[in-house]
């Protein structure tokens, strides 16, 4: 079954409302055959987490829980290098506003899904990005 499901590329709103409603083991493995991001999203998950606990937003119990939790979804999403084309095709237009990292996710899904040459579904829970990818051709999971 898992083998008919589409490869999934995760943004990193998803994968973090994934952790904080603590859903990240049923998650993956019964939305996408395998579940890809950008390196971007291992930086902005952990980047997201830090600033919370330096704002005092979260207990010390309660950062440590997502650290733990975000190590742990890491393991199961391949991330894709940076690269020089990806930020090429992040910086052309597209068919709605979005921002430069979103851009960067938006470009190594488009780019991944050529090099793969098999459908992918965006999983993301940010509006803007959605609509953006819905309009270049993605199917959308997550909002």
């Amino acid at each position: 079954m898992r083998d008919k499901l589409p490869v999934g590329y995760l943004d990193t709103s998803a994968l973090l409302a994934f952790v904080s409603e603590n859903k990240q083991k049923i998650r993956f493995s019964k939305i996408a055959s395998d579940v890809i991001s950008s390196q971007l999203c291992y930086a902005e998950a952990f980047r997201w987490v830090d600033n919370a606990r330096i704002k005092n937003a979260f207990s010390d119990k309660v950062v440590g829980s997502y650290y733990s939790e975000l190590k742990a979804c890491f393991e199961s999403i391949s991330l894709i290098d940076i690269s020089r084309e990806i930020i090429q095709r992040a910086s052309e237009s597209f068919p709605l506003n979005i921002k430069t990292l979103d851009a960067i996710h938006l470009a190594t899904a488009i780019l991944y899904q050529k090099s793969i040459k098999k459908d992918l579904v965006f999983i993301t829970h940010d509006c803007t990005l959605a609509e953006c990818a819905r309009a270049v051709g993605f199917k959308i999971l997550g909002l």
